[in-house]
């Protein structure tokens, strides 16, 4: 793997771990924000580089960055298992630095960007341009991932 990894724990009450996931990709990932929903679901939010399978069991959820750094979010279950990964970002460094849940599952990722960012990861395009060289940026997904 890669200089870094994402790691992820859940403990309980006295602090026993309760389950734990690892992943990572040739490339330098990190993880900078996590969140809990109602329903004990996982979000997190960071960066990573080159190509990287987001999904730490049998499956694969393979993900390439478009430039140096791009942003991810990917959610678990309460008991762990991976439910998706979303990416986006453009030639430069894009981070997400921070994940809010609100009530209804909407997940908000902020961040910084460099350049051009297409901020939708499905099919659709979302474009926006920094003004300098680094700019902050927030994005709210619905509770599958999508717009």
């Amino acid at each position: 793997k890669g200089r870094y990894g994402v790691f992820r724990c859940k403990y309980d009450w006295a602090g026993d771990c309760q389950w734990a996931r690892a992943g990572g990709g040739s490339g330098e990932d990190n993880g900078y924000g996590v969140a809990i929903d109602g329903s004990g679901n996982a979000y997190i939010t960071g960066y990573f580089e080159e190509t990287v399978d987001f999904d730490p069991g049998t499956g694969v959820d393979e993900h390439t960055s478009n430039g140096h750094y791009d942003v991810f979010l990917s959610k678990f279950d309460s008991t762990g298992d991976f439910q998706w990964a979303r990416t986006w970002g453009g030639d430069d460094d894009d981070m997400g630095l921070g994940v809010a849940i609100d009530g209804s599952g909407n997940a908000y990722i902020t961040g910084e960007f460099e350049g051009t960012v297409d901020f939708d990861p499905g099919p659709e395009v979302e474009l926006h341009s920094s003004n300098g060289v680094q700019d902050a940026f927030l994005v709210k997904f619905l509770p599958n991932g999508y717009w």
